[in-house]
């Protein structure tokens, strides 16, 4: 959770069987580990047809139209102080929460630029013992273990929501850091995706996510995932369920 689990949840469970209804097929589910090698398993191995939440700009398979944009967010505790940015003086002094995964989280490589390392507290992006990865790194805000984290959006927005306290939930800006002389995103647009060779079926899901749009806002709304406009629309302001 937020995205889904065995009982279909999540909100990328709720947005899949808007596709499938749009689209007149049975929604069946493969499960696999998010892991290496994801999206190569899951659609030549076990064959599946549809994926969901790749980045745009993917390259190992077709993507479809974003179906959404969102962001790493700053999470604080309500009545404290929330960093204007990357740059922020604060976060040199307080205690900062991140997701660990092997390589560099865009968090990581930009405290380390910043040489903000030595209160720098890291917290797994997998958790296959709860199935709630992005829980703990939000409960340690609520719980005053960190004074604030770097969170990827979705999960940062639908925890933040269930905690005993109330907390911020802010965009990090700037949305493309280069400290450090490398230009790393913190905002992505989010596609589905498909076989490489299933132009039609991904034709067919751009169509349904067009139409579907408003349930597909508002699936995202109910679940608290912070949003930005899309990469194409930019003209827009943020919208936020949390």
């Amino acid at each position: 959770m937020p995205y889904s689990n065995r009982n279909h949840e999540g909100f990328e469970d709720k947005i899949a069987c808007l596709v499938a209804a749009e689209l007149g097929m049975t929604l069946q589910y493969d499960w696999l580990p998010q892991r290496l090698g994801f999206f190569r398993t899951a659609l030549k191995t076990f064959d599946s047809n549809l994926v969901m939440a790749a980045p745009a700009g993917f390259e190992k398979a077709l993507v479809t139209e974003p179906y959404y944009r969102s962001t790493y967010v700053f999470v604080t505790r309500k009545n404290a102080d929330v960093p204007k940015s990357l740059d922020d003086p604060m976060l040199k002094s307080k205690k900062v929460g991140v997701q660990l995964v092997g390589d560099m989280t865009p968090a990581t490589h930009a405290l380390s630029a910043r040489k903000i390392v030595d209160n720098v507290v890291g917290f797994p992006v997998f958790d296959e013992t709860t199935g709630k990865p992005g829980e703990k790194i939000v409960a340690a805000v609520a719980d005053k273990d960190v004074d604030v984290a770097i969170v990827w959006g979705p999960p940062a927005g639908y925890f933040a929501k269930r905690q005993r306290v109330e907390l911020n939930v802010t965009p990090v800006t700037p949305e493309r850091d280069t400290a450090g002389g490398v230009t790393m995103p913190f905002a992505f647009d989010i596609c589905m995706a498909v076989r490489r060779a299933d132009k039609p079926l991904r034709e067919r899901v751009n169509a349904a996510i067009v139409k579907r749009r408003g349930e597909i806002d508002q699936v995202l709304e109910d679940f608290g995932v912070p949003r930005l406009a899309l990469e194409k629309e930019r003209g827009s302001h943020l919208a936020s369920g949390t």
